[in-house]
């Protein structure tokens, strides 16, 4: 269990079964994942024979726009849908632009890949041979081609457009994996490009689970479970956990296979791919080449989520789901991927194509709640979440995402309640994984100005999660506001910090904590920082005001003010600044707070 975000009062989400993103592999994603989503696919030549041959059948489904005056206007206002994310006006544009000038190549490249982003995959296919004549070399273009000829059964096809792949950036990974999966005389043939990608940092792990999924699919049992036992790194993602418990029942060693599962909070037996008691061994997960090439596509863009590229996972998660429609790990991505797009319609549409039955729908409906919940429907989510929970009365999770449910809304006497639950069905509070609970009812509790409970929950978080940025924050900041043990507040503040400094919340605590301290050097310095890492927040700017202020600042303070007014503040800060313009504080450190006064109204997190 992460915590997620750091933005002001949001709380840890407690779902185990997302699947995890390995942090190794999204982090050296990061630096290869530079490259824009339609950039490698313009022709470069600007001509496509779109007018005629494959070409003939994508325009037989483009409809000319009758109120637009020319292409040129059509693209222009495609281009804004796109870049608003509004993936079906944009579709609707490029249809119309190429349907007036069809050998336009830019044109036609736009639409394929915001074709394959929609799901339009049929369209995308037939634009793939014209797109592909002017540009033989493009990435995208040869990962579709690939992808269909596959589809078809064709491999050899398919290896030549994956060998066709650049050796570097992002496809330099996806080359190497689909290179592996392609080679003729698998295993044998797929060390090569599997050596590609042990070679390139942070991968390793990755590499040995197709390495193990190849062997195991060639009959190769100890390479295979060797292999299996080299991908299981520590944090390894759930469904690698998934698919390594699935050969150790098949190999007959449902004990090993069970022992996994304490490692992995939140993820069911089930959903791990333990079979029920008594019952037969499972099936293999990945059977064939098309399964293993869609396992790869969904790993890359399950990393691609993590690292934040959520453009590259929607083009890999359609393509995973094209060679495999029914595989729901890839749904889940591609929600994730709409979510990261700011597009939870899509992401709430995407959830629901889950089948609740299946281990993943119980992953799906926990979204979906929290979806509804983002967007301001408390009651539905609440609905969704109170349905869940009496239906698994052993899972703790939608009691959990309900107390964060009221805690948003600040209903914080309910939210207590429902963590409380929740804790009731925590086969073991002391496991690390569990931290986030205990800090989501710490924070409850501190808003409810029951500052002994707060410190017990907060302090055992800690104690589960020793450098967990939130939690360091968090218990320094309220110990900062309230006056309590500062010297001990502000070492918490500057462990956060030191996590997570270009974090403008923890940045801002920490100048609080030199203000409280009666440092106001610090204090401004600190606070400038954070102003700049969040320049629109209004109650870092009050507190650089204040700082300003106490440092003789006078002028600089009242401006400071003005402009957090100006950032819509809530509305006990708001009157808070206009107190200060009317009657400025004295110039003073301000006096130690009692454990009876007002809580804070924020600690960032």
């Amino acid at each position: 269990m992460a915590e997620t975000g750091s933005g002001r009062g949001r709380k840890p989400r407690i779902d185990g079964t997302r699947a995890r993103q390995g942090i190794a592999f999204a982090t050296a994603l990061v630096a290869l994942a530079s490259l824009g989503a339609c950039a490698d696919v313009v022709p470069s030549s600007g001509a496509i024979g779109i007018a005629d041959s494959d070409g003939a059948a994508a325009g037989a489904q483009i409809n000319s726009h009758p109120d637009l005056p020319s292409s040129h206007a059509a693209y222009l206002i495609a281009l804004v849908a796109q870049d608003q994310h509004d993936y079906g006006e944009a579709l609707a544009f490029y249809q119309a632009a190429l349907a007036q000038d069809p050998s336009n190549g830019e044109i036609a490249s736009h639409l394929f890949v915001l074709a394959i982003i929609d799901g339009q995959l049929d369209m995308a296919a037939k634009l793939t041979d014209p797109l592909l004549r002017a540009n033989p070399q493009a990435p995208l273009i040869n990962m579709m081609a690939m992808v269909e000829a596959a589809k078809a059964g064709h491999l050899d096809e398919a290896r030549d457009a994956a060998d066709r792949l650049p050796r570097q950036d992002v496809y330099r990974i996806t080359g190497a994996l689909m290179r592996a999966w392609l080679a003729p005389g698998r295993p044998a043939g797929a060390v090569a490009p599997l050596k590609e990608l042990d070679a390139v940092r942070g991968f390793g792990e990755l590499a040995a689970l197709h390495r193990a999924l190849i062997f195991d699919q060639a009959g190769d049992r100890p390479a295979a479970e060797a292999a299996y036992r080299a991908a299981l790194g520590e944090g390894a993602p759930v469904r690698v956990v998934q698919l390594v418990a699935n050969f150790l029942e098949r190999e007959g060693k449902s004990a090993e296979a069970t022992a996994l599962y304490p490692h992995y909070l939140g993820a069911t037996e089930a959903e791990l791919g333990f079979p029920p008691p008594g019952g037969a061994a499972p099936a293999p997960l990945v059977t064939d080449v098309k399964g293993g090439m869609a396992e790869a596509l969904f790993d890359l863009g399950n990393l691609m989520n993590g690292a934040d590229s959520p453009n590259l996972a929607l083009l890999n998660a359609r393509l995973a789901l094209e060679l495999q429609p029914d595989f729901p790990e890839a749904k889940i991505v591609l929600a994730q991927a709409f979510e990261g797009v700011q597009r939870p319609d899509l992401a709430r549409a995407t959830y629901a194509t889950i089948d609740p039955a299946t281990t993943l729908g119980w992953t799906a409906r926990l979204r979906i709640a929290a979806l509804k919940q983002q967007a301001d429907d408390s009651a539905g989510a609440r609905a969704d979440l109170q349905a869940l929970a009496a239906q698994h009365p052993d899972r703790p999770e939608p009691l959990v995402e309900l107390g964060n449910s009221f805690s948003a809304d600040k209903q914080y006497t309910a939210a207590v309640q429902a963590y409380d639950q929740a804790f009731a069905r925590v086969p073991d509070p002391n496991t690390p994984g569990w931290w986030g609970l205990y800090y989501a009812r710490g924070t409850a509790y501190e808003r409810l100005r029951q500052w002994p409970k707060a410190e017990s929950d907060l302090r055992k978080a800690l104690a589960l999660q020793p450098n967990q940025p939130a939690v360091l924050n968090y218990l320094g900041y309220a110990m900062v506001d309230r006056g309590d043990r500062l010297s001990e507040a502000l070492k918490l503040i500057k462990g956060a910090v030191s996590l997570r400094p270009d974090d403008g919340f923890i940045v801002d605590s920490l100048g609080w904590a030199y203000f409280r301290l009666g440092d106001y050097k610090n204090a401004e310095t600190t606070l400038e920082h954070a102003v700049e890492l969040k320049p629109a927040d209004p109650e870092i700017n009050a507190h650089l005001g204040d700082a300003y202020w106490q440092g003789g600042r006078r002028e600089e303070a009242r401006l400071q003010w003005r402009r957090a007014l100006g950032l819509n503040p809530e509305p006990d800060l708001a009157k808070a600044i206009e107190a200060k313009l009317d009657k400025p504080p004295p110039h003073a450190k301000p006096a130690k707070r009692t454990s009876d006064a007002t809580p804070p109204t924020r600690h960032g997190s």
